[in-house]
C-alpha cells in the first residue's frame, strides 16, 4: 500500500473488505423466489457490479493521492444511490429495467405521486432516507464538471508577494496536498454510500421473499 495515512490505510481496508458482502447479497437475490429473476434484479446486479468497480478504482485513486479521480468516483457510487432508489419511487419498479438498458432519460418517467423521476427529485427523496446525499452529491459534483478543485489542482506552492507559485501537472499528489483530513472525509462518505447500496439491495431481498411469500399462499 503506498504511503498514505494508517487512519485513510483501516479505512481503505474495511471497504475492500466489503468485496464479500456484495456477492454474498447478490447470491441471496438471485437465489430468492426460487430462482425466479424480475427487472428489479437485474438492475441490481447492475448496481452490485458498478459498486465493485467503483471501490476498486476508488481505493487505488486514493493509495496514488488522485483526489481529482477518487472523488469524481465517490460521485459516481452516489449516482448509483438515487438512481437505484428510483424503484421505491415508481408503481412497477421492475418497469424501469428497459428505459435503463435503452438508456432513455429517467426524468420522462413519472414516479407514483406523478413527478418525474428528474436527479433533483430522485436526489430529495434519496435525502429523506439518507440525509447526507444532498451535501456529498454538491461537493463531488464539482470533480465531474471542470471547475475550482481542477483549476487549483496543479498548484503545490503560491507566493502571492512575489507573484509566483510552483505548478505540478500530470503527477497526481504533487500538486495541492490532499490532507489527512480530506482523504479520510472522502473515504468514510464512500463507504457510507456503499453501505447505502447494500442497505437497499437488502431492501429488495426482503420485498422479493414476502412476495414470494405471499404468491404461495395465493396459490395453496
Amino acid at each position: 500500500m503506498s504511503n498514505i495515512p494508517k487512519s485513510v490505510e483501516k479505512r481503505i481496508i474495511h471497504l475492500r473488505n466489503s468485496y464479500d458482502t456484495h456477492l454474498d447479497v447478490l447470491r441471496q437475490i438471485l437465489e430468492a423466489d426460487g430462482g425466479r429473476i424480475f427487472g428489479v434484479d437485474q438492475i441490481v446486479t447492475g448496481v452490485i457490479n458498478r459498486s465493485l468497480s467503483l471501490i476498486d478504482g476508488f481505493t487505488t485513486m486514493v493509495e496514488k493521492q488522485n483526489v481529482l479521480c477518487a472523488n469524481a468516483l465517490l460521485r459516481l457510487q452516489v449516482d448509483s444511490i438515487i438512481r437505484f432508489y428510483a424503484c421505491w419511487l415508481v408503481a412497477d419498479p421492475h418497469s424501469l429495467l428497459l428505459p435503463l438498458l435503452e438508456d432513455k432519460p429517467l426524468y420522462k418517467i413519472k414516479s407514483k405521486d406523478g413527478k418525474s423521476l428528474s436527479d433533483v427529485y430522485l436526489r430529495t427523496e434519496a435525502s429523506k432516507l439518507y440525509p447526507w446525499i444532498n451535501s456529498v452529491y454538491e461537493k463531488t459534483s464539482g470533480f465531474i464538471h471542470l471547475s475550482m478543485p481542477h483549476i487549483l489542482a496543479p498548484f503545490a506552492e503560491s507566493d502571492y508577494s512575489s507573484r509566483s507559485f510552483i505548478v505540478s501537472v500530470g503527477k497526481p499528489g504533487l500538486g495541492r496536498p490532499w490532507r489527512e483530513k480530506e482523504m479520510i472525509e472522502s473515504v468514510e462518505a464512500f463507504i457510507e454510500a456503499t453501505n447505502c447500496i447494500l442497505h437497499l439491495a437488502i431492501s429488495w431481498l426482503v420485498t422479493k421473499n414476502k412476495e414470494a411469500a405471499k404468491r404461495k399462499e395465493n396459490e395453496s
